[in-house]
């Protein structure tokens, strides 16, 4: 009767594991199927440091970086691929031809053309030119603010830059004015060090870029004696981020759901200070802040006030 009773222990005790490994089986099945199910947002990455960092130590620790990590925080509706490295060249292959995603990009005739674009969530300061200060003396006989279209059409100078979108009016200057002779362009994916690299040797006299730049050149590549200059066309430019997508049913849809989210973020001000401000440093901080307020709070309300007529339209 023991040993008959120890069988029946045995069995019972096997029943019960298969039912449990069964039900276990069940709920991770389900978990994986409920994660497959979401959409995908396929990130893109430039490495512009020091907004995106795509190599070395410092790598995914740039300023964009750690904003397309909060997006991916606050969107758990949809899995999310590990950023693609990109310059933006492919990046505009991309848009125009599947569903990628980028978390802070400006707005330009070119991506109004292929992408759709989120409320705003990001400010700075507009591109300045970039060189040493042995050429700078070629640069001098124009002034402060340096009228970018007059150098380029002497024609007495040569300037790199990456081969992307620059916003609208640098890319109106660079079809009106560059030529072979004074405008040289590069596309790897890290076109800043390539462009600091020829500086130094002396193929370029100037380059354009953030003015950030020239502080992630200094810092982490020990350049020596940059200097940067305000260009007299983008005085009035107030250079602003929105989550750029391709304008298909999900990129619209992402966009949609990431308005909800930047609207609620933006009107927290330890985000706006961890996220934008701290992007800067101090003693620019409070031209950001003003930014925020004049340029990037307005552009909520108005999204604000429109999502609320369009339900009480439904309604």
């Amino acid at each position: 009767m023991r040993i008959k009773n120890c069988i029946f222990s045995d069995v019972q005790s096997i029943y019960l594991m298969v039912q449990l490994s069964l039900l276990g089986t069940l709920v991770l099945s389900s978990y994986s199927y409920a994660y497959e199910d979401k959409p995908v947002i396929n990130w893109v990455a430039l490495d512009i440091p020091p907004f995106e960092i795509s190599y070395g130590p410092n790598k995914g620790k740039g300023y964009v970086d750690r904003i397309r990590n909060r997006f991916i925080k606050e969107l758990p509706q949809y899995r999310h691929s590990s950023p693609t490295l990109v310059n933006q060249q492919r990046f505009f292959r991309l848009l125009s031809t599947g569903d990628y995603c980028h978390s802070t990009m400006r707005r330009t005739d070119a991506f109004n053309k292929i992408a759709i674009q989120s409320i705003p969530h990001f400010t700075g300061f507009s591109d300045v030119i970039i060189t040493f200060e042995k050429n700078a003396q070629k640069l001098s006989k124009y002034g402060v603010p340096v009228p970018l279209h007059k150098i380029l059409k002497d024609g007495d100078s040569r300037l790199g830059v990456p081969s992307r979108t620059m916003g609208k009016i640098l890319d109106e200057i660079f079809r009106e004015h560059g030529t072979e002779e004074n405008l040289l362009t590069r596309s790897s994916s890290q076109v800043g060090k390539e462009l600091l690299t020829l500086l130094q040797k002396n193929r370029i006299d100037f380059t354009i870029d953030y003015p950030s730049a020239k502080r992630s050149w200094e810092t982490n590549l020990q350049a020596k004696g940059l200097i940067s200059l305000p260009i007299k066309e983008l005085e009035e430019l107030i250079p602003i981020g929105y989550i750029t997508c391709s304008n298909t049913e999900l990129g619209r849809q992402i966009i949609k759901d990431s308005n909800r989210v930047i609207y609620r973020l933006l009107k927290d001000p330890k985000y706006v200070q961890d996220f934008i401000l701290n992007a800067y440093p101090k003693e620019l901080q409070h031209i950001v802040q003003e930014r925020v307020e004049n340029h990037i709070q307005p552009a909520l309300e108005r999204y604000r006030e429109s999502t609320e007529k369009d339900s009480a339209a439904v309604n």
